[in-house]
């Protein structure tokens, strides 16, 4: 089950009573889910989803949720946040973030029809219309700024070898210094940014790799990844 951090009934009701959404009936665990831990909520007021955010910090979370509400508001059906009665779209529980939103009907769907793939395609175009008048801003978490931090920590993992046509010499390539090595460092990170752990974005992660071997003349690299 993807709870990392289980909350008990006795636990959730002194904080749930900042909210204007009734009293505690039900708090059931989601299994799905791989970052964050959800529950279903059921109040004496209606159904919702609880989350505690377990990496995203406070400083984080305002351009998550401010977005959510904007596009509920344009008429994008999404769970948009319950504010408490102090105005607030999150608070601490159990020490760490936590919000509640309102739960859509619904389930998931893995084999969509063509004209189910259509109605998600102009749902995605209704929703960037919607967020082009959002006024937040935020850096991608996943970009420049943290490839460079995460480019020292991926480079230990890199191995370079020769690939001389018909040569079957494997010592440590001498065509490529620090500076190159780096850089290739950087775009194996940029690619893991965009990895997430199921086969098919591993592939390609793998894929991106291998396109940007073929910039270093002479010279191919192997990422040995950590598990």
């Amino acid at each position: 089950m993807a709870v990392f951090t289980p909350v008990t009934s006795d636990e959730l009701a002194p904080w749930l009573a900042g909210f204007d959404i009734g009293r505690l009936v039900a708090l059931e665990g989601i299994a799905s889910g791989i970052e964050n831990s959800n529950f279903f909520l059921t109040t004496t007021a209606g159904e919702y989803v609880l989350t505690i955010f377990e990496k995203l910090t406070a400083l984080e979370l305002p351009f998550y949720l401010d977005l959510t509400a904007h596009l509920e508001r344009a008429g994008i059906p999404c769970p948009g946040p319950i504010v408490d009665r102090v105005g607030r779209n999150f608070s601490a529980l159990k020490g760490k973030p936590a919000a509640i939103v309102r739960r859509l009907r619904g389930a998931s769907h893995m084999t969509p029809a063509a004209g189910e793939r259509a109605q998600v395609a102009s749902m995605l175009a209704r929703m960037h219309l919607a967020g082009a008048s959002f006024s937040g801003f935020q850096e991608n978490p996943r970009g420049p700024h943290w490839w460079t931090v995460t480019a020292p920590r991926v480079k230990p993992f890199m191995v370079l070898t020769n690939t001389r046509p018909g040569s079957l010499d494997k010592s440590p390539s001498t065509c490529v210094n620090d500076v190159s090595l780096t850089s290739m460092a950087m775009v194996l990170a940029s690619a893991l940014s965009t990895a997430a752990s199921s086969s098919l974005n591993r592939a390609v992660t793998a894929a991106r790799l291998r396109r940007s071997s073929s910039l270093v003349s002479s010279a191919v690299f192997s990422a040995r990844l950590a598990p």
